[in-house]
């Protein structure tokens, strides 16, 4: 398991690499959703480092020094996981707002002490990620539909008699 100092000092060589600038408010977001999804896909903690809540955010204690930047350290699942998170949730994840479940979250740290309990932290991500997984699609929309049924005057008569038969109770199979 990584500490927050080591997941930290990725996100940091990420942005170097690509020219962003990374605050300490994007940094301690990016820990948080980070932490969150690792929670949600990993099905366990990315660092042990408690997570705890500020008037501005979530707030991790990172060692001020910074430590020297091992990649190795990190494998490739562990690389891949990390920056998808950073390109994901990187420029974005600035404010409280915008992060998965933080009002819920905060509410029950401050009334708990100050400090964010991992397996509630879980909920959010859980739903959050529901509410913006793509809805499925038709493979073809109702107007091309119609414009196919209408074409086939014997399809559209098998419709036809379906719906009838629907009303009447009865049960129409195609074939």
């Amino acid at each position: 398991m990584l500490s927050a100092d080591e997941v930290a000092r990725y996100f940091t060589a990420q942005a170097a690499a690509r020219g962003d600038t990374l605050d300490e408010r994007t940094l301690q977001a990016l820990l948080y959703t980070a932490q969150g999804f690792s929670l949600l896909m990993l099905k366990k903690p990315l660092f042990e480092d408690p997570i705890g809540v500020c008037e501005d955010g979530p707030a991790i204690a990172l060692s001020s020094d910074g430590g020297e930047f091992d990649p190795d350290r990190y494998d490739a699942r562990m690389r891949e996981f990390l920056d998808s998170g950073y390109e994901r949730h990187g420029p974005g994840a600035t404010h409280c707002g915008d992060l998965y479940g933080w009002d819920t979250v905060a509410e029950d740290a401050r009334l708990n002490g100050g400090l964010i309990d991992l397996e509630k932290m879980r909920v959010p991500f859980r739903t959050g990620l529901a509410k913006s997984a793509p809805k499925p699609r038709p493979i073809i929309d109702r107007e091309a539909l119609l414009k196919a049924v209408h074409a086939d005057e014997e399809l559209w008569e098998k419709v036809r008699q379906g719906l009838e038969d629907s009303r009447a109770g009865r049960v129409y199979r195609w074939e």
